[in-house]
């Protein structure tokens, strides 16, 4: 079809007939065979894997591989389904990098406090910076409301918000 024309650069003319290993190149061959086999020993298979292609390099690819099967039940060949998920593996691979160069930025800053906090208003996580400077470690904090990093005197008046956080005013867990 189109999509395979494009990925190999040949028209199908010159595509059908010849066996899957010339078509893709020996490296790929080696690491579909064994799917290959599956599929034409009459079941169905399904993989995501990375593949390096001769003619448009490496492709993150979802394969849905079905055996055509004949009225008496012999398999004739199978048809292939494959979708590029290139494009989306490398937008996660990005978030990844990012969100860990976000979390190493964070958990390295040590003159502030930085929690993160559920919905709910839970502690999830303290940088380095909450350790030191509120005298929590995340095993003492984490799951527990904010209001626990807040003086005493401030919660029974029902005011945490106007007063700043003091180091010498933790609670204990």
């Amino acid at each position: 079809n189109e999509g395979y024309r494009k990925w190999f650069n040949e028209s199908p003319h010159a595509i059908v007939g010849r066996h899957m290993r010339d078509v893709l190149g020996t490296t790929t061959w080696q690491a579909i065979e064994r799917h290959v086999q599956t599929v034409l020993a009459g079941q169905s298979v399904r993989f995501s894997t990375a593949i390096t292609y001769q003619s448009v390099g490496r492709r993150w690819i979802d394969v849905t591989y079905t055996p055509d099967l004949a009225c008496d039940g012999t398999v004739r060949g199978f048809v292939a389904l494959l979708h590029d998920m290139t494009e989306r593996q490398e937008m996660e691979d990005s978030l990844r990098q990012s969100e860990q160069r976000f979390r190493a930025l964070i958990d390295n800053v040590a003159d502030y406090a930085i929690v993160l906090l559920d919905p709910d208003g839970h502690l999830c996580s303290l940088n380095a910076g909450a350790h030191q400077l509120l005298g929590y470690q995340s095993d003492e904090a984490i799951g527990h409301h904010y209001s626990l990093l807040y003086p005493r005197e401030l919660l029974a008046q029902d005011q945490p918000h106007r007063e700043p956080l003091r180091e010498v005013d933790r609670i204990p867990v």
